[in-house]
């Protein structure tokens, strides 16, 4: 459930890091692109009662030509996974698949070495990603038509809102601007300034650790039920945190916006 109310937060990330997407990824596109109109056309014959032997053979050049272009992006994805990697995960996986079956303590012991130099460097690179985002939001407060809670910190800021595919069957929703903020004040204080500031929006306990202000809520909502509405509705979710959030050190609260220009 921390996953799911976290969703401002990793959407805003996921959008702000397709602006370093490589070649690769548009040749995907294109693949994908090329797979769909394949698939249309087997689909279309498959609808068919009858099929001549001029559609059959093209049935099954059409199958043959939706397996190649399946290798090829799997090719592709494998080549992307790498190209993310830094040279510390690149150096685990190249040794990792090197390895047999059985494993003797002396391999085992530099797979464990070189798994936590990977481990080390992936957390390096979100710290890094994190504070672009962070740097790019700084001074974007004003565009919020919610309240700010004092004394926060912007992390993420997400100004045209996006689109959510939360089921994964490819309907997306529209969702509203949003930013992501942390504070050293406890969740009970910033809840507290919120109830205040919006005192006609509805409460919702979603988790121990999240509490959800919302400026309406439909009887009975239930968050990873009623997600569409939650995305495209005006709210505030306050979150516990430990005070590991990349940038705002001793950070106990993270407050998360999402408004209507």
């Amino acid at each position: 459930m921390k996953l799911v109310t976290s969703f401002v937060t990793a959407t805003a990330l996921s959008i702000s890091l397709n602006a370093f997407a490589s070649k690769v990824e548009a040749q995907i596109e294109m693949l994908l692109n090329q797979q769909a109109k394949v698939q249309q056309q087997i689909d279309s014959l498959y609808d068919k009662d009858d099929l001549t032997d001029a559609e059959y053979t093209l049935l099954d050049q059409l199958e043959l030509d939706s397996e190649a272009l399946n290798d090829k992006l799997n090719n592709l994805e494998q080549q992307q996974d790498m190209e993310n990697r830094g040279p510390a995960q690149r150096a685990f996986h190249e040794y990792a698949i090197q390895l047999g079956p059985d494993i003797t303590p002396e391999q085992q012991k530099k797979l464990d070495m070189l798994a936590e130099k990977a481990k080390s460097e992936m957390r390096q690179q979100m710290q890094g990603n994190l504070n672009l985002l962070s740097q790019s939001a700084q001074g974007t407060e004003d565009q919020i038509t919610l309240p700010v809670y004092p004394n926060s910190k912007i992390m993420v800021h997400l100004t045209q809102g996006g689109t959510f595919d939360y089921e994964g069957d490819g309907v997306t929703v529209n969702t509203l601007p949003s930013a992501t903020f942390a504070t050293a004040d406890s969740p009970e204080e910033v809840l507290a300034f919120y109830q205040r500031k919006l005192s006609n929006y509805q409460f919702k306990q979603s988790t121990d650790d999240t509490v959800l202000l919302m400026e309406s809520m439909s009887p009975g909502f239930d968050l990873l039920k009623d997600m569409e509405q939650y995305v495209s509705t005006q709210h505030i979710a306050i979150s516990k945190i430990d005070g590991s959030i990349v940038g705002a050190p001793g950070a106990n609260t993270r407050i998360e916006i999402a408004y209507k220009k």
